[in-house]
């Protein structure tokens, strides 16, 4: 052991080291405790996101606050457009949301939402905690067969969900349009992503219902069934008639290019020549094969009915009239005042003076909006072009057909506005929004030929435009329907037809008026433009996937 050396008296205690450390160790002290005022007080850095497309979670967090309930548990992972084969670039309207009527972000908080299972599904999980999550694992139900579904039309198949029926018909259908209303004020971007089914939120669970599966719990965006005894009565005819029953008739309500020569054959092969007009379905009259039966009142079409025996009739050129919706087993006012509620059928609106003896059942077929507008040029400005040797892109002929419906609408004599009118019948066959402005009776005014300053060129700016009450009368006139078939489901899946009509020959399900059948694909035929026509079409877009629902659910769950 080596000796024990005494410090001197001028010699340091610790050293020049010892001081080093004890230095560094009092900085490191008090280091700590200003990182852990920090932290305490004002909490750590939100992360950035790792990219700016859209998710579920932003749909739901940066929409404005009383959409977020609803959409909250819709999450899905992060996903590019299906119809665009690159990333395109941002635009200033495409991350804010639109405008939101407060009524509208009412209905959307209530909207139900669509899950894997039947009846028996257990309760949907809270949303994770996570910012994006993956789709649900769960396994889709087993499809089951048309006899366990009820046929569409039928008793309900094993999978049934309840639906509560304390509501009348007409409260439920303004709850329908006003869940509908919101989401097609959504910013294109967040609808874009609402509609998806693949990689968005799916809003009305296409997906599953695709696959055979039935929704659980409560669908606001579901419609009340109507009185199935009208139909029930035009599949019995031959007994009903015999039997002295109220006389029936099928109303089709013919969009340009979305099937009607289709259905018009079916009814061709599945009912008496004698009950179906020869001319496409359309009434005639003397030096009129198409008698434009959408300009014919209420009075006239009883009267026709008397007299001919026919029992299905086709608007194709007209708006729907809303008037007919007076014909329909139950008693309603009418409709272009107001609608909803009880009251007498006939009056002066049917241009009757006594109760209706006819009762429709209300049917027409829709389709992809964008694949329709894509059909018509094909037809009208391409096959049926005079200048054949050099026709018009589609694009440029769609934009063509837009300044046409504008200046019908200004005419006095434009479509939908009396006897006579109308001269032009494929004024609005072009034109954006066709089935809206179809089942809003013809309400839906056409938007602002230029777009205000800060828009582009072709942009239909929705937030000047007022199309909201059209478009919400559009969805409670499609409520009242009794069928509407999208047509790209009709060849696989004809059980709702068949439940409504009795109809069972569906050998034909895809023919044109002229021309070879083509299958048409909107983004490839209008490339650089389709986004363009996408943001324009929107309402139409919006009621294409809400009427895919209904008939799959109709048809997958008897509800």
């Amino acid at each position: 052991m080596p000796p024990f050396r005494q410090r001197t008296r001028n010699e340091p205690l610790l050293g020049k080291a010892g001081l080093r450390l004890c230095f560094a160790a009092l900085a490191l002290g008090y280091a700590g405790v200003f990182l852990h005022f920090v932290s305490g007080h004002l909490g750590s850095p939100p992360e950035e996101p790792p990219r700016k497309l859209l998710t579920s979670a932003e749909l739901g967090n940066e929409l404005v606050p009383p959409l977020r309930p609803a959409l909250a548990p819709l999450h899905a992972p992060a996903f590019e457009p299906a119809f665009e084969p690159a990333r395109r670039e941002e635009r200033p309207h495409d991350n804010v949301p639109g405008p939101v009527s407060e009524a509208a972000q009412a209905a959307v908080a209530r909207v139900g939402v669509l899950r894997h299972g039947g009846a028996q599904a257990a309760p949907a999980a809270p949303p994770p905690a996570s910012p994006v999550a993956g789709p649900t694992d769960a396994a889709p139900p087993q499809t089951p067969s048309l006899a366990a579904r009820g046929r569409g039309g039928g008793a309900a198949g094993p999978q049934r969900s309840a639906k509560p029926k304390s509501k009348p018909r007409s409260v439920a259908d303004k709850v329908v349009a006003r869940a509908l209303l919101a989401l097609a004020e959504l910013a294109p971007r967040r609808l874009e992503g609402a509609l998806n089914t693949t990689h968005g939120t799916d809003f009305f669970g296409l997906a599953a219902l695709e696959r055979g599966g039935c929704p659980s719990g409560e669908l606001k965006w579901l419609p009340e069934r109507g009185p199935q005894e009208p139909a029930a009565r035009f599949r019995n005819r031959a007994t009903a008639g015999a039997q002295g029953g109220r006389a029936v008739m099928v109303w089709y309500e013919h969009l340009s290019k979305a099937g009607g020569t289709s259905f018009c054959k079916l009814a061709g092969k599945n009912m008496k020549r004698k009950e179906v007009p020869s001319y496409y379905c359309m009434p005639s009259e003397p030096g009129m094969p198409d008698a434009r039966v959408g300009q014919w009142s209420n009075a006239k079409l009883q009267a026709y009915h008397a007299r001919t025996g026919e029992l299905l009739v086709s608007n194709e050129w007209e708006p729907f009239p809303l008037e007919r919706l007076e014909m329909q087993s139950v008693a309603k006012q009418p409709f272009a005042n107001g609608g909803g509620g009880g009251g007498t059928r006939g009056g002066a609106a049917s241009g009757l003076d006594k109760p209706l003896a006819l009762d429709l059942v209300l049917v027409t077929s829709i389709r992809d909006p964008l694949n329709r507008l894509v059909s018509a040029w094909k037809f009208w400005g391409v096959l049926h072009n005079p200048n054949k040797q050099s026709p018009p892109p589609a694009g440029r002929w769609l934009r063509n057909m837009e300044a046409r419906a504008r200046q019908d609408a200004q005419s006095s004599r434009g479509l939908g506005k009396g006897p006579g009118s109308g001269r032009d019948f494929i004024a609005r066959v072009g034109q954006a929004n066709f089935a809206t402005w179809k089942f809003s009776g013809g309400t839906l005014p056409t938007p602002p030929a230029a777009p205000p300053a800060g828009k582009a060129k072709d942009e239909v700016d929705f937030g000047s435009w007022e199309w909201r009450p059209a478009f919400e009368r559009a969805v409670l006139t499609l409520c009242r329907f009794d069928l509407a078939i999208p047509m790209e489901l009709l060849s696989g899946q004809p059980g709702p037809v068949e439940g409504l009509l009795g109809w069972r020959d569906f050998s034909v399900t895809h023919v044109v008026p002229s021309g070879k059948v083509v299958n048409t694909d909107a983004a490839q035929v209008l490339g650089r433009d389709f986004r363009r026509f996408w943001d324009a079409n929107r309402l139409d877009l919006v009621l294409h996937a809400w009427c895919k629902a209904v008939y799959l659910a109709r048809l997958n769950c008897g509800v």
